[in-house]
């Protein structure tokens, strides 16, 4: 179905305006919008990268955790360049250091930092001492994907 839906909004367009709208709203199912809008993504990125400016900006401002988690993977798809703000890097962080922020977002965060880091490399010492004390006491999820993230940031020059 999502694949039908996707399709019908790349065959027009316009009704992403709408999709977008909605994705971006307090509504309580807003992460559908969101969820339709990573698969338009995944099909045609070239119609969501006009979005991903407003999607950097939002982020930080999100109560919902799906659409938090969602934008940040879609953000992290495209070429973010000037769109890096302080604000977003420093909710990632925060988010990371959280241990009541949601798995899946703290992870969106983890992927998040790496594209940060390779833009800015001078933050990859933080970022890795932050990731090295979380995972003292992390679940085994966000231990694996942590080590992970730790692996990618050495990787960065």
């Amino acid at each position: 179905m999502r694949d039908l839906l996707a399709e019908a909004i790349i065959k027009q367009p316009e009704d992403l305006v709408k999709l977008w709208r909605f994705a971006r709203s307090k509504e309580s199912h807003a992460w559908r919008g969101c969820w339709l809008i990573d698969k338009i993504n995944e099909k045609n990125p070239e119609l969501v990268a006009p979005l991903v400016p407003e999607m950097v900006e939002l982020i930080p401002q999100l109560g919902n955790d799906g659409q938090k988690r969602i934008f940040l993977k879609i953000a992290c798809q495209h070429e973010l360049g000037g769109n890096l703000n302080g604000e977003l890097l420093s909710c990632c962080i925060d988010w990371l250091q959280d241990p009541e922020v949601p798995i899946a977002v703290r992870c969106g965060a983890m992927d998040a930092v790496i594209v940060f880091a390779k833009v800015y490399p001078e933050i990859k010492q933080e970022v890795s001492l932050i990731l090295k004390d979380q995972l003292i006491d992390a679940t085994p999820g966000i231990r694996s994907r942590g080590r992970k993230t730790l692996r990618l940031l050495e990787n960065i020059k």
